[in-house]
């Protein structure tokens, strides 16, 4: 399901318990640990994605997700976003690195994902929420390198 997009790092990020003006913060410190963990060859390998999952439609456009997830999301959460989504792009730190998220990944003609050449599409509803998030479970337990929530970043388990 993710060969496309192999080796590739992903990050989980469970923000609803977090407090939102830490977010920004927490995002800066996100940035500098992909920057550490990329940039030293001996760990990173030929990791060129990024994946990206969080319980917040952090990196998506106002316009996507759920109108519910929309309004859920603070000026803090926007801002942490912003951050994350410049790092990646021309001139950020992260810009050798492509960002990927689950929505991108799932969006029908992106052909990285290429689901439709493994399961129906009538078998599995990708609209569901569940289904959906099972699928960024197992796109993380794929990863070449995993990095989650902090203490007073996110849930840690």
């Amino acid at each position: 399901m993710t060969k496309d997009i192999q080796p590739y790092l992903a990050v989980h990020w469970h923000i609803d318990k977090t407090p939102a003006e830490v977010l920004p913060a927490c995002a800066d410190a996100l940035v500098d640990t992909l920057d550490i963990l990329l940039h030293d060859h001996s760990v990173a390998h030929d990791i060129r994605t990024v994946y990206f999952s969080s319980d917040y439609p952090l990196l998506e456009p106002a316009t996507s997700g759920t109108e519910l997830a929309q309004q859920r999301l603070s000026d803090f959460h926007r801002e942490a976003g912003k951050i994350i989504r410049t790092a990646f792009a021309p001139s950020g730190e992260l810009e050798h690195w492509t960002l990927e998220t689950r929505d991108g990944l799932f969006a029908e003609g992106t052909g990285i994902v290429a689901l439709s050449s493994v399961i129906d599409e009538d078998q599995l509803p990708l609209d569901d929420a569940g289904i959906r998030d099972m699928l960024a479970r197992i796109i993380g337990m794929n990863a070449a390198l995993f990095v989650s929530s902090t203490k007073g970043c996110g849930r840690i388990r």
